[in-house]
């Protein structure tokens, strides 16, 4: 078929009516598009010699020209909307019905209208507003509205010049027939019509995949920049579908990305439609074995190597699936749904473009490393020990501690591997003396990275290493220590050396001792002597103290040794064991009941100087004194107020949100001179609005002004004055209204005035602006709309009625009395639909203060553990907003966050965490970004294992999760034995589980349920072995008595009414 020609149409007749001319056009165009056959599929619809001049002089055609000569200059800028539209359809269907020709790079930019329907296209998202062009659809509804009105005013002034008389709205002729004829300005809201003919347009001729070939412009690469490549695959799916051969087109970066996005999606590769995957990934091979686009694979890996390390796990997933593909063995089958991962690396390591990118991709390859497996893990660390480097080696060394406590923690194997690396670390740091990085991240955790200046003994050098890799490389030693291989004798040698000292650290001029009491307890958790040794090397009996109430796993041979050193020369004091911390109890309870020597020596002092504690208090508590007869002072005679001295007083008393207090001599002052008492009555007057807010302060100014207006008739006329106004100007409570009406009883009874009945929308409405009607109270309204809606929101079914009543109640300001209600009210049911109206997306239109004070009323444990990491982001932009509005609700944010993570875990504040360090980090005011970084600086300060990486901008969880199953372990193993009638100290479990209910309250929630559990297996046993374990019953009830209060939450009513029930049983 022979391209249509664009002559004809620049050719038009002027004498041709607007009607006729773009009916033809469309006809012309439409039947272009019908007739349009397979062979016709890589040529354009039509040939555009100057498309720009074209589609404006299209138009020129659908502008509105009035029947009148003298008419405006800028009557040509509006347009009858009906062809303004049909114009634009034309030029949708000119631009993307065939081929996308070399035209769209001249006309994309000019034409916003244009990119907002191809945006449309390429999203399948044909409505208005949508997000675009770095604006979200709350924000070009506004430009939209703004735009109208404008349009109006306009339309309006050029029918008041036409008619030479005023015209408004009601009467306008022109307003809903004409529009501004600005097609390269802001795009507009376009009808209904159009948009449902635009995307039926847009499937019968497959423009979303021939936008998806046009590289100039680069559609696909916008589409990812402005929606990101979730939203932006869908198109590019639809493509490869339609047209295969478009992959050879397409740039290897893109490839990448669908295939991350496409293999996530359906987590394997099915033989039935895996070949468009295949074809893929063999393009992507032949790109990465092709010089001329290495900057493009470049590109490519960096992005699947960023989502290897993501949050997601659905990411992560994907990544694994997509790198396995591209750089794995071909003969290797990747078992996905057994979350497996081939051995990429290699594969990686052999492309052409690896070493420009090797020594970058370090840090990255470490992050990957913590969730690796097999041989995939060995050729990772291999990798990272081979391109350690002085550019990468310090930023390195900061994720050295976490593969370190992970694999250490599994396996000698496992973290044996790492010796190498450390090894290498080593010799870098010493080959670089002298390098530190100047943009190093500064806030690694909570604590700042320190930089150790190390002076090796044996060669007298001094090398700068940070003080992550030293600690991690101490305890790498130790969990190493039964594997003597090459590496480890070297470092054993610097490190852990029975010639000579540790190596001598000073860090900011101050020498460290690296032997901490916290470092010499993990050591003595191993068996090897040389580790032993060291940890034992200077002990005195403070520090051997010190040292064995650190940790509960050390052995019980080393804890007996402890504290034998710390009893050995003299005899322990309360003075020697005030120092220790609330943990020592517990850590010595549970050596004791490992049989470790002298323990309970010490755990007698502790009770003794606990009793001592309790005793004072009690003394001091109960001490009684002499009585001694009160002496009346009496108040010294003062000078009666004047008028001025009298309105200063009033004056000082009347403070918005604070008491309304008046000293008794006010009433001798007001009755002995007439002025003063109208100074009283002035001062109501004019600060009426107080006194009305504030019921105690009313009563108080008229029991003042009483006497007054008895004794002072000029007094009483004012009083009565002003009363009659209020009663028939403002409502007023029953109580203000029977004091008022002491001094007009003539005036209309406000029970006897016809008040409006308001619907409910209306009661919302006056609510949340605070604009009470006439006859009506806040009160008032709260109660007669509880009455009709009990459980507040009343049609759940209706989105849109919805959406409607809570933007009435959390819509800025808000009505919190009703967010308050809504536990007491509301179903669950309704709880958990409210919650994902919240959650959906961010609304800058409601309350954040009063958002997350519903979330924190409302937060049960059922809800919490479902939500997806977009939920935690909507909430985490609740919370943020809220602090950047009003920094004083720093505290309530954080209050919301540790209350969620005791719901949960504490890998929810990382999403959180993440949108509040995008906050920090983005282009608002200075003063709401320094907002925004002080509630992350709360945040980690109350979570420690918060890792925040400022370069990666991104956050993760660092330790946490060992530290709680170490502890869920520890009570479980005292339950174990507290049950145990045989067990020799079956007490002591019982004490030491008493004091973890006072230090560990949450994790003794956490098991409250192994607790309750052992209660029908004790019922069983015979009456001798229920004695012995009866302190275990006792300590049961005690406990559920002392967690009660923290246990409030609809969540905990099953664990604790199977808890009573059991007692109930048991005490039979």
């Amino acid at each position: 078929m022979v391209p249509f020609s664009s002559r004809f149409l620049v050719t038009t007749s002027p004498c041709w009516t607007i009607k006729k001319a773009i009916r033809l056009i469309e006809g012309l165009t439409k039947r272009a598009v019908e007739n349009r056959v397979t062979a016709d599929a890589n040529l354009p619809l039509i040939t555009l010699s100057n498309p720009v001049q074209l589609i404006d002089r299209l138009f020129q055609l659908s502008s509105h020209r009035p029947p009148n000569a003298s008419v405006p200059e800028d009557s040509n800028s509006f347009a009858l909307k009906k062809y303004y539209w049909k114009a634009w359809y034309i030029v949708m269907m000119w631009s993307c019905g065939g081929k996308v020709g070399d035209e769209m790079e001249k006309i994309y930019p000019i034409y916003p209208q244009l990119r907002l329907f191809i945006h449309m296209i390429l999203v399948k998202s044909f409505r208005f507003p949508l997000e675009f062009e770095g604006k979200t659809a709350e924000e070009w509804e506004e430009l939209e509205a703004k735009t109208v009105e404008k349009e109006k005013e306009a339309i309006m002034n050029l029918e008041a010049n036409l008619m030479r008389q005023g015209v408004d709205e009601e009467n306008s002729k022109l307003i809903g027939m004409v529009c501004f004829n600005q097609p390269r300005e802001l795009p507009r809201r376009p009808p209904e019509q159009f948009i449902r003919k635009l995307e039926t347009l847009a499937v019968d001729c497959s423009m979303a995949s021939r936008l998806c070939e046009c590289r100039q412009p680069d559609m696909v690469d916008q589409l990812i920049r402005n929606v990101g490549p979730s939203k932006a695959m869908p198109a590019i799916q639809e493509l490869f579908a339609t047209n295969a051969s478009a992959i050879e087109a397409m740039p290897v970066s893109t490839l990448c990305q669908f295939l991350h996005y496409d293999l996530q999606r359906r987590k394997v590769v099915r033989t039935d439609d895996g070949n468009a995957v295949q074809t893929i990934v063999s393009r992507v091979r032949a790109a990465f074995a092709n010089y001329a686009v290495q900057d493009d694979c470049i590109n490519a890996v960096l992005f699947l190597l960023d989502r290897r390390t993501a949050f997601s796990i659905r990411e992560r997933l994907g990544a694994k699936l997509v790198l396995t593909n591209l750089f794995a063995n071909p003969d290797e089958v990747m078992e996905t749904n057994q979350g497996a991962e081939g051995v990429w690396m290699d594969g990686l390591r052999q492309t052409s473009f690896y070493p420009k990118i090797a020594s970058a991709l370090v840090p990255q390859l470490a992050r990957a490393a913590l969730d690796s497996e097999g041989e995939q893990l060995n050729c990772l660390l291999t990798a990272i020990r081979d391109e350690i480097d002085a550019d990468n080696m310090h930023q390195l060394s900061v994720l050295l501690p976490a593969l370190v406590e992970k694999f250490g923690k599994i396996s000698e194997a496992k973290a044996s591997p790492l010796l190498d690396v450390f090894l290498r670390y080593m010799e870098t740091c010493a080959a670089a003396p002298d390098v530190w990085p100047t943009d190093f991240p500064r806030d690694c955790g909570q604590q700042p990275v320190l930089k150790y200046l190390v002076t090796l003994p044996n060669k007298k050098a001094q090398i700068l290493m940070t003080a992550d890799a030293v600690e991690a490389l101490l305890r790498l030693l130790c969990y190493t220590s039964g594997n003597q291989t090459k590496s480890y004798k070297a470092l054993a040698e610097v490190w852990l050396s029975d010639k000579h000292a540790m190596p001598r650290v000073v860090c900011d001029g101050k020498a460290i001792d690296l032997l901490t009491p916290k470092l010499r307890a993990f050591m003595l958790q191993f068996d090897h002597e040389k580790i032993v040794k060291i940890a034992m090397r200077g002990l005195d009996a403070q520090l051997a103290l010190n040292v064995a109430c650190e940790l509960s796993t050390i052995r019980p041979e080393h804890a007996s040794r402890l504290l034998e050193i710390a009893c050995r020369n003299r005899e322990l004091s309360k003075s020697d064991v005030m120092s220790l911390d609330k943990t020592a109890r517990i850590m010595l309870n549970i050596h004791n009941i490992n049989g470790v020597k002298h323990a309970q020596q010490v755990l007698s002092l502790l009770d003794d100087l606990q009793r001592c504690d309790h005793d004072k208090m009690e003394a001091t508590t109960l001490t009684h004194t002499s009585p001694i007869k009160s002496t009346i002072i009496e108040r010294p005679p003062t000078k009666p107020m004047t008028r001025v001295e009298m309105l200063q007083y009033l004056k000082a008393a009347t403070v918005p949100n604070a008491p309304f207090v008046l000293g008794w001599d006010i009433w001798r002052d007001t009755q002995a001179a007439e002025d003063v008492a109208m100074a009283v009555v002035e001062h109501l007057e004019g600060n009426l609005k107080f006194f009305l807010g504030d019921r105690d302060a009313f009563n108080l100014i008229f029991a003042v002004l009483g006497p007054c207006a008895r004794k002072f008739p000029s007094v009483k006329s004012r009083l009565s004055t002003f009363s009659a106004k209020v009663l028939k100007s403002a409502a007023t409570s029953s109580a203000i209204e029977g004091h008022l009406r002491q001094y007009v009883p003539n005036a209309p009874s406000l029970a006897n005035q016809v008040k409006k009945e308001l619907t409910e929308e209306e009661m919302l409405l006056a609510l949340r602006n605070k604009v009470i009607p006439p006859g009506y109270s806040r009160a008032l309204l709260l109660s007669k709309f509880l009455q009709r809606h009990e459980e507040i929101f009343s049609d759940l079914s209706d989105p849109l009625q919805l959406d409607l009543q809570m933007l009435a109640i959390f819509g800025d300001p808000g009505i919190d009395e009703l967010v308050a209600q809504m536990p007491q009210r509301c179903p669950l049911k309704t709880i958990e639909i409210v919650f994902y109206r919240l959650l959906s997306s961010f609304n800058a239109k409601y309350n954040s203060h009063l958002v997350c004070t519903f979330f924190m009323r409302n937060s049960i444990r059922e809800f919490c553990r479902v939500w997806t990491i977009q939920h935690w982001s909507n909430l985490a932009h609740y919370v943020v907003t809220m602090v950047i509005r009003n920094p004083q609700h720093i505290k309530t944010a954080v209050d919301l966050i540790d209350h969620l993570v005791d719901l949960t875990n504490v890998e929810i504040t990382v999403p959180i965490a993440d949108v509040v360090l995008a906050f920090s980090r983005s282009d608002l005011p200075v003063n709401q970004r320094k907002q925004a970084q002080n509630l992350l600086d709360d945040i980690q300060l109350k979570y420690p294992c918060l890792f925040v990486d400022p370069m990666a901008n991104q956050t993760s969880i660092q330790g946490i999760r060992w530290r709680q199953r170490d502890t869920d372990a520890v009570v479980t193993t005292l339950v174990a034995q507290a049950v145990n009638p045989a067990h020799s100290d079956a007490f002591c479990a019982v004490r030491t589980l008493i004091q973890m209910v006072e230090t560990y309250p949450k994790a003794m929630i956490r098991n409250f349920g192994t607790m309750t559990e052992q209660i029908p297996l004790l019922t069983r046993m015979s009456n001798a072995s229920k004695k012995e374990i009866m302190p275990f019953v006792t300590f049961v009830l005690d406990s559920t008595l002392k967690l009660l209060p923290l246990m409030r939450e609809s969540s905990y009513c099953y664990v604790l009414g199977y808890a009573i029930h059991e007692f109930l049983s048991f005490f039979e």
